[in-house]
């Protein structure tokens, strides 16, 4: 735990990694914790396929819990790739005053 704790003082994303082999990467608390610190760094592609990667267990005769922090490690890094939204106009500006006149029609 002490070089973990270490590594994350020095933000070395890819020496944390390192310290997993690729069959516990796949685990989904470590996929997430990676995942996390891959978006911290700015690299949202390379946390979108360590999210992707992940190996989920099922039980066969017991609903299992979903795993909340990876779910939420997902969506966030969803959110780092997704576009960024395109502003709607003012209500007052020009180009709102010509669609109202468009849509309704000769005057």
């Amino acid at each position: 735990m002490r070089c973990r704790t270490s590594l994350t003082q020095w933000g070395d994303v890819d020496a944390f990694i390192e310290q997993f082999d690729e069959q516990a990467r796949k685990v989904p608390k470590v996929a997430a914790e990676i995942a996390r610190r891959l978006l911290a760094a700015g690299r949202a592609g390379e946390a979108w396929q360590t999210i992707e990667a992940t190996e989920h267990r099922r039980r066969t005769n017991d609903w299992d819990w979903p795993d909340f922090e990876w779910q939420d490690t997902r969506i966030d890094v969803l959110d780092a790739r997704a576009p960024p939204a395109t502003p709607k106009p003012l209500a007052g500006s020009a180009s709102s005053a010509r669609y109202r006149r468009a849509i309704s029609g000769p005057t």
